[in-house]
């Protein structure tokens, strides 16, 4: 990728966007392993950045799911900040078919995205990677609302993914594929 210097500068305020949808206590590859966060999270503290981990998990809260997975102290020795996406704000998208998004007040506060979603099956998409991993950046249950207005229709929601995607734009995407879940 050409070094961490291109994505880590001393003073950014970095948020890793993981996929923490819901508790995963027998590791069967539905959120991304807190061990690959951990890592990127050290890269980043060591380069001098300030770090935050968020996501808006589709049941219960970020400590829940790490707690419920066997994760709970993961994090416990880092200086980072988890955060639970309920504090939505506009996104304007000035391109495309979908116009505005509320998405996580962390996620334009962030001088950089790193995104680090999971290689897994989905029902109306087939398979979700960095694309469906930033709907996470919808609070709480206006993603129903969105799998509820675009969901019977799949190019609608796809191009909902990739507009919504391309208006938050990442720095990076890391695909967490250790375990894929089918």
């Amino acid at each position: 990728l050409g070094g961490k210097d291109l994505f880590f500068r001393p003073g950014d305020n970095i948020l890793l966007k993981p996929n923490f949808l819901k508790d995963d206590p027998r590791h069967k590859g539905i959120i991304t392993n807190p061990k690959l966060i951990r890592e990127i999270a050290i890269i980043a503290l060591d380069s001098g950045c300030k770090v935050r981990i968020g996501d808006s998990p589709g049941f219960g809260s970020i400590g829940w799911v790490l707690n419920r997975s066997g994760y709970s102290d993961i994090f416990s020795d880092l200086d980072v900040k988890i955060v639970d996406f309920n504090n939505p704000v506009e996104l304007r998208n000035k391109e495309g078919i979908f116009k505005r998004f509320y998405v996580d007040k962390e996620i334009l506060e962030a001088d950089k995205i790193i995104n680090l979603p999971k290689v897994k099956s989905h029902g109306q998409m087939i398979i979700t990677m960095a694309l469906k991993n930033m709907f996470g950046a919808i609070v709480g249950k206006r993603k129903i609302q969105w799998h509820l207005n675009t969901g019977i229709r799949y190019m609608d929601f796809a191009k909902m993914l990739v507009e919504l995607h391309y208006a938050i734009n990442p720095s990076l995407n890391i695909i967490d594929g250790i375990v894929g879940m089918e």
